[in-house]
Order: C-alpha cells, then sequence, then structure tokens
C-alpha cells in the first residue's frame, strides 16, 4: 500500500519506471523506461563492489544525451520517495544547469500520481514532510555546498566542467564523499580534455 511518500513499497528504479514521468527532447512528457543504455549502465552500477569503510565510488565517462543524468535523478527521486530519513545530492556544473535539473526533478514530483506532503516550498529541494527525506540540487562552488550534510546518495553531474579551480574540485569532490561515507557517490561528466581533476581520477 501507498503510505504518505510511498514508504519503502519497492525498489527504487521499479518506483521510478512505475511512476515517473520525464519530458523528452521533443518537449513531450512520458513515462521514465530505462533505455538499452541506461540498462547497460545500470547493470554496470550493479557489479560495482561495495567496499566494507565506504559506500560505492563510481566515476563515469559518458557521451551527451544517453541520459545517464536522467537515470540518476530518477534513482535520487525514488530514493526518496520510498525511504525514510533519506538525504540524496546532485551537484551541477552552473546554475542555468542546477535549475534545469531541478525543474526535472520538480517535474518528477508533480507528475507523480502518489501524494507526498513537502516540509516547505524550496526553490533547490524536495523536503518530505512525513518521510524525512530530502532530494537536494546544488551547483559546484566549493565544500560549503556540501558542509554539515549527511548524505545517503550523490550524483556530481559533468564534473570535468566544474567551473572551479582544479584544488576546489578536488577539495568538493572528497568532501561530498566525506559527506556520504557509508553511501553511493557517482561522478559523471562528458570528455574535457587532458588535464583537470576529473581526467586525472579516470587516469
Amino acid at each position: 500500500d501507498i503510505v504518505d511518500g510511498g514508504y519503502e513499497i519497492a525498489i527504487p528504479l521499479e518506483y521510478a519506471e512505475k511512476y515517473v514521468k520525464i519530458k523528452t527532447l521533443e518537449d513531450i512528457v512520458v513515462p521514465f523506461r530505462i533505455n538499452p543504455v541506461q540498462r547497460i549502465y545500470k547493470d554496470l552500477k550493479e557489479r560495482v563492489p561495495k567496499p566494507k569503510a565506504t559506500g560505492k565510488r563510481i566515476l563515469v565517462l559518458k557521451a551527451r544525451r544517453m541520459g545517464i543524468t536522467t537515470y540518476e535523478q530518477a534513482e535520487s527521486y525514488a530514493m526518496c520517495r520510498t525511504r525514510r530519513n533519506t538525504k540524496c545530492m546532485t551537484i551541477a556544473q552552473t546554475q542555468p544547469d542546477t535549475q534545469t535539473i531541478f525543474e526535472m526533478v520538480l517535474r518528477m514530483h508533480q507528475d507523480d500520481p502518489n501524494y507526498a506532503r513537502l516540509d516547505k516550498d524550496r526553490k533547490d529541494a524536495l523536503a518530505y514532510k512525513v518521510l524525512r527525506s530530502e532530494f537536494k540540487i546544488g551547483t559546484a562552488g566549493g565544500v560549503a555546498v556540501a558542509r554539515g550534510s549527511q548524505l545517503s546518495r550523490v550524483h556530481g553531474s559533468e564534473v570535468a566542467f566544474w567551473d572551479i579551480s582544479s584544488r576546489d574540485t578536488d577539495n568538493l569532490t572528497v568532501a561530498l564523499c566525506e559527506a556520504a561515507q557509508k553511501g553511493e557517490v557517482v561522478y559523471e561528466s562528458t570528455a574535457n580534455g587532458v588535464g583537470g581533476e576529473f581526467h586525472e581520477r579516470w587516469q
């Protein structure tokens, strides 16, 4: 049965495929269905071992328009709708990208047929009152974005293009991993040439 917020009714991705809607490149709102690339991505992620000391750490070098960012948002959204006390965070490279991703997540909430009360009207997060779960979207700009957070899941979007110094990028990626000490951390990006923190991590 659906409890307010959908508490523990499903595996998150099963919930996403049943209830999440997304907007296509043609501006048509359709149900979220895992595409062939996302299916390969999901299978590869599931094969990543979880170390005893930390949660999963995943680095993704991707092509554009394959749906990796959409997949990550759907998974984080569904986690916050099906689990209590869950804190997910996505960090994008610029403020416009942050707004675009937040609008994607807000649409998932608004089109979800299962009612869930939001704790407050926020411009950067969905906070579910009964579940005490939160999905926050932020912009790369230093370690402050992760300070004081205890996160279940982190997604860093287009990390190679974060408009901060390599040193600050390294500090932020480390801080996010510390905030999600036992959770899953995914850093993904399309290629941005040789050099920089993401390239060094990939090498």
